[in-house]
């Protein structure tokens, strides 16, 4: 079984891949930087580009903004990555 995990920088991602991959699972981690597979989930060009050319048999969605900071800075941007992230369906 091969895993696709979003969000995977985060402190809940990391953990969770090391977990999937202690239990013997195959991970794709991905997030906006820091992994092979790296990119912005509200980018079609990556989410049906990249992502969609991987063989994965399913997803764990786990990226979102969390840092209380930057929802106040920029509550739409917040918005779009924790809402609207996971509508660009692969």
């Amino acid at each position: 079984m091969k895993v696709l995990v979003t969000g995977a920088s985060g402190m809940v991602g990391r953990n969770l891949v090391a977990y999937l991959k202690e239990k013997g699972v195959d991970t794709v981690p991905t997030d906006l930087t820091g992994w092979e597979v790296s990119g912005n989930l509200l980018d079609k060009d990556f989410v049906f580009g990249r992502l969609g050319s991987i063989d994965f048999d399913s997803i764990i969605h786990m990226a979102a903004i969390t840092e209380i900071k930057k929802r106040v800075e920029d509550p739409t941007l917040c918005f779009e990555v924790n809402r609207f992230g996971s509508l660009n369906r692969i």
